[in-house]
This record gives structure tokens, sequence and C-alpha cells, in this order.
């Protein structure tokens, strides 16, 4: 959803090289819950807070290893 030229509430974002964001957004920045992609690297499902990992959440790499 867009509101004022920023994207808040649910969403996705591919990004050119492939890694993707899945989750809430506020004021154009990952904030709330959500899995964050990156190719060939872990994948980090929890909680944002203006685009940065917070709080609880866990980290899956390729591998199956869990953090």
């Amino acid at each position: 959803m867009w509101k004022a030229d920023q994207v808040n509430g649910q969403g996705r974002l591919i990004h050119v090289d492939g890694d993707a964001y899945y989750g809430q957004w506020i004021n154009d920045r990952a904030h709330g819950f959500g899995t964050f992609e990156r190719v060939g690297g872990p994948k980090y499902v929890g909680f944002w807070t203006n685009d940065k990992q917070n709080g609880f959440g866990t980290e899956i790499w390729p591998d199956g290893a869990i953090f």
C-alpha cells in the first residue's frame, strides 16, 4: 500500500540481484515482522526496525544451520 509516496503495510520487494524482503513496511522501511532472503546466503526471519534486524529473529543458512 502506498501512502504519501511511501510503502506502508504488507508487501514484497525483490532487488535486481535477486535478494528479497517480504513483510511489513512503515514509511518505506522494513518495520515489524518480515523475511529477508539473500541469494546464495542466509535467510533472516524476524523483527525489523527502520530497515535493521531488531529483536527476536532466526537466520537460516543454505546448509540448514539455524542461528
